[in-house]
């Protein structure tokens, strides 16, 4: 049997107080209450929905790979994946694919904060350092009728 030597206690903490230093974002995950969808087709107008902010707090906030061209003849969309990289001890919710997510403060970067997120995964490790989300954006910039 091999053996892979003594495992290092709390390099997870180590990880973690590391990652602190680098977490220069705020975020804020949200959902919309209500609402209609405008159905013009129909004769519908839409309501606006009421946002209700699950969670917001410190982050670092970082593009992934390039950007991903997703055209049809029927619908064009270039989208970016990102991913926030959130402080275990701050008690961020568990949160699924499809659930909203915005970049209240982006740090070095204000751009962050004109788009609008949708995570994919949210999912860890049983040795999770930090809580990593997995998020795209269709980098068309969002004027935000809010304030969280």
């Amino acid at each position: 049997m091999v053996s892979i030597g003594t495992p290092v206690v709390g390099w997870q903490d180590n990880i973690l107080d590391t990652a602190r230093q680098f977490m220069n974002a705020e975020v804020c995950f949200y959902r919309i209450v209500g609402g209609k969808d405008h159905l013009p087709e129909i004769g519908q107008p839409g309501t606006p929905g009421t946002v209700e902010v699950i969670w917001r707090g410190k982050a670092r906030v970082q593009q992934l790979r390039a950007p991903r061209r997703d055209s049809t003849e029927y619908q064009a969309s270039d989208s970016r994946s990102f991913r926030f990289q959130l402080d275990p001890l701050d008690n961020p919710p568990i949160v699924y694919a499809g659930t909203k997510a915005r970049v209240l403060n982006g740090g070095r970067d204000s751009s962050l904060e004109t788009y609008s997120y949708q995570v994919e995964s949210g999912v860890n490790s049983s040795h999770m350092a930090v809580r990593t989300i997995e998020l795209t954006a269709d980098m068309r910039p969002n004027t935000w009728g809010w304030s969280a």
